[in-house]
C-alpha cells in the first residue's frame, strides 16, 4: 500500500532584502516559521554584518544558537518584513485555436494567496488556486485569454501574491502572436454505453480538448503533416477492458466510466495525453517499436506543456525508457534544454508519423542515442552507490525496516543518494537534498525503498522506517554539521536509538547534538 503524504514548500536563497534599508544597521537575518509562512527578523542592530536567508537556513537546520532571537539587550528590537514570496517560474504563452494559454510553475518560496495576470502591462485577470474542478484550477497554473484577434501581439507577465497581501515580482516577460493554424476541433460524446458523466464531459473535458488539441498540433505537429482532422469522439464504456484507450485512426477515445468517478482527480491531462495519440496518428509497427517514445511525448504534453501533472517523474533505478510514460517525458525535456534542441518533442513527432524516424535520430541532434540520454538525466539525479556508516557499523535495511549491522557489503546495505531538486528547465542542479534510496530492497520491478520518518512526524524519538519512495518531505535529508544528516521538514537529526551502536539498533529522528550517534558518512 502507498503512502501519500502533501510536500511543503521548499526555502530556497534568494537576494537579502534588507539591503535596501540602508539606514537600518543590520547583524543576523533570522528565517522562522508560523503556519507554513517565512517571517523576517532585523537583529542586533547596531551591527554591520548580517546572514543572508540560505545561511539562516543552514544554521537553525545545525542548531546554531547564533541564530537565537535576543529582544532583551538594549537597542536589539526586532523588525519584521511581513512574508517573503517570490513569483512563478518557467511561464509560457501558447497560441492556437481561439485563445492563448497561460502557464506556470508556482513559486519556490512562500504560500500563495493568488497569481495576478498581466497582459501589455496590464492586469487581465487573477487566479486563485483550489478553485474549480479541473486539477489545473486548483494547482493554480494556467490561465485561458479568449479576449484576444487573430494576427495580434501580446505580451504576458504573472506575479504571486501571498495571504497578507505581499506581491512577488513580475516575471520575465513572455510575447506569442495569435495566430489560427490548425481549427478547433469538433468534439463530441458517445453516450450509447454510459450516460452517466455527460454534464461533467460536456462542461470540462470537451472544452479542455477544443482549447488545447490546436495549440498542441500548432507545436509539435501542424508544420510536418496535417493533424487528423475528423471529429474526436468520447467514449465512455464500461465493457472496455481497458482504462483508457485511443483509436488513432478515427479519433475515438474510449475510457472506463470508473475512471470518471471522482471528477476531482483531474482527468483533463488523462484526455489531453490521449488526443495526443490522435495527433501522432503513428502506424502500429512505429508504436509497437517505440512505445517509450510514443507514450512520452503524449506525457510531455501534459506535464511539460500544460503543467497538469508537473514534475511528478521520480527516478527509480529500476525504470528505463522503454518502461515508463514520464521516464519518456523527462528524457525528451532534459535533452531539449541540456542539449538546446527546442524543437525536439516536435521533430521527433514528425518523424514517427512519417514513420522516417532512425535509431540515429537522437544521435544526430544530441552525439548520444535515447537510452544514454535516460541514464545521462538519471545520472544527474544519483550518487554513487555505498554504506551509510557510523562508528564502523552500517545501515541494514529490509521492505520495513532499518537497523545497524556489522558490514558486509551486501545489497541491504547499498544506498544511493537520489537528489530532489533539481530543474530540468532551468539546468539548475541544486544538490542539498537528497533521499536515501536501497536500491536492492524492493517489491516490485519497479520499486525502490527510501529512509522514510512515517506520516513525516516531527518527534523527537519516532523510528525511522525503509518505505516506498515517493518523494516526500518525510523522505528528505541534508548533511549538517560534523557528518549529521538532518530531515528539514521536521529539523531534527538521524540517530541511533539510544546512542547504541550493537547490532539491530533501530534509527531515530532527535534533536541535532553533535553526538557520536549522529555522525554518519554516505555515498558520494
Amino acid at each position: 500500500m502507498q503512502k501519500f503524504r502533501n510536500k511543503k514548500p521548499t526555502k530556497r536563497a534568494h537576494a537579502n532584502p534588507l539591503r535596501s534599508f540602508p539606514s537600518v544597521a543590520r547583524n543576523a537575518l533570522i528565517i522562522a516559521t508560523c503556519g507554513g509562512l517565512g517571517y523576517w527578523s532585523l537583529m542586533n542592530a547596531g551591527a554591520t554584518t548580517f546572514f543572508d536567508s540560505s545561511e539562516a537556513e543552514q544554521g537553525a537546520l545545525a542548531g546554531n544558537s547564533t541564530l537565537n532571537s535576543d529582544t532583551t539587550a538594549s537597542n536589539r528590537a526586532a523588525v519584521g518584513f511581513g512574508t517573503y514570496i517570490t513569483a512563478p517560474t518557467h511561464v509560457k504563452a501558447y497560441t492556437g485555436g481561439d485563445s492563448i494559454a497561460v502557464v506556470w510553475e508556482m513559486p519556490k518560496t512562500g504560500k500563495v494567496q493568488s497569481i495576478q495576470i498581466f497582459r501589455n502591462g496590464g492586469q487581465i485577470a487573477t487566479v486563485t488556486p483550489g478553485t474549480g474542478t479541473l486539477k489545473v484550477e486548483r494547482q493554480g497554473t494556467r490561465f485561458i485569454d479568449k479576449a484576444v484577434t487573430n494576427g495580434a501581439q501580446y505580451s504576458y507577465q504573472v506575479r504571486a501574491v501571498a495571504p497578507n497581501g505581499t506581491t512577488s515580482v513580475l516575471s520575465p516577460a513572455v510575447s506569442v502572436k495569435q495566430q489560427l493554424k490548425t481549427p478547433v476541433p469538433n468534439v463530441v460524446i458517445d453516450t450509447s454505453k454510459d450516460n452517466t458523466y455527460t454534464s461533467y464531459l460536456t462542461n470540462y473535458m470537451i472544452p479542455e480538448i477544443k482549447t488545447w488539441y490546436p495549440k498542441l498540433a500548432d507545436a509539435i505537429a501542424v508544420d510536418g503533416y496535417t493533424p487528423y482532422p475528423g471529429t474526436i469522439t468520447i467514449f465512455p464504456d464500461p465493457d472496455c477492458n481497458c482504462v483508457v484507450n485511443t483509436n488513432w485512426a478515427n479519433g475515438r477515445i474510449t475510457v472506463h466510466p470508473r475512471m470518471l468517478e471522482i471528477p476531482e482527480n483531474g482527468e483533463e491531462g488523462m484526455f489531453l495525453h490521449e488526443a495526443t495519440h490522435a495527433l501522432q496518428a503513428y502506424s502500429n509497427d512505429v508504436y509497437a517499436a517505440n512505445v517509450g517514445l510514443t507514450e512520452g511525448i503524449a506525457d510531455w504534453t501534459r506535464e511539460w506543456f500544460m503543467f497538469e501533472r508537473y514534475k511528478v517523474y521520480i527516478p527509480s533505478t529500476r525504470a528505463t525508457l522503454a518502461n515508463g510514460y514520464s521516464e519518456g517525458s523527462y528524457m525528451l525535456h532534459w535533452a531539449t534544454f541540456k542539449y538546446n534542441k527546442p524543437n525536439l518533442v516536435r521533430d521527433l513527432n514528425i518523424a514517427l508519423h512519417n514513420n522516417t524516424y532512425t535509431s540515429n535520430f537522437f544521435t544526430d541532434l544530441t552525439g548520444k542515442t535515447a537510452e544514454q540520454l535516460y541514464a545521462e538525466m538519471n545520472d544527474n539525479y544519483f550518487s554513487g552507490p555505498g554504506a551509510i556508516k557510523t562508528n564502523d557499523k552500517c545501515l541494514k535495511a529490509d521492505a520495513s525496516t532499518i537497523q545497524l549491522a556489522g558490514c558486509d557489503s551486501s545489497g541491504s546495505q547499498t544506498y544511493k543518494l537520489r537528489y530532489t531538486h533539481i530543474d530540468i528547465e532551468a539546468s539548475v542542479q541544486d544538490k542539498t537534498r537528497f533521499s536515501l534510496l536501497a536500491p536492492a530492497v524492493a517489491s516490485t520491478a519497479t520499486d525502490d525503498y527510501c529512509l522514510d520518518i512515517p506520516q513525516s512526524s516531527t518527534t523527537s524519538g519516532t523510528i525511522v522506517q525503509s518505505w516506498s519512495c515517493n518523494n516526500s518531505n518525510a523522505q528528505e535529508w541534508v548533511v549538517g554539521n560534523n557528518g549529521s544528516l538532518i530531515n528539514p521538514n521536521s529539523g531534527k537529526c538521524l540517530a541511533t536509538q539510544g546512542g547504541s551502536f550493537s547490532d539491530n539498533t533501530k534509527l531515530i529522528i532527535t534533536d541535532c547534538n553533535g553526538s557520536a550517534s549522529q555522525k554518519w558518512t554516505i555515498p558520494q
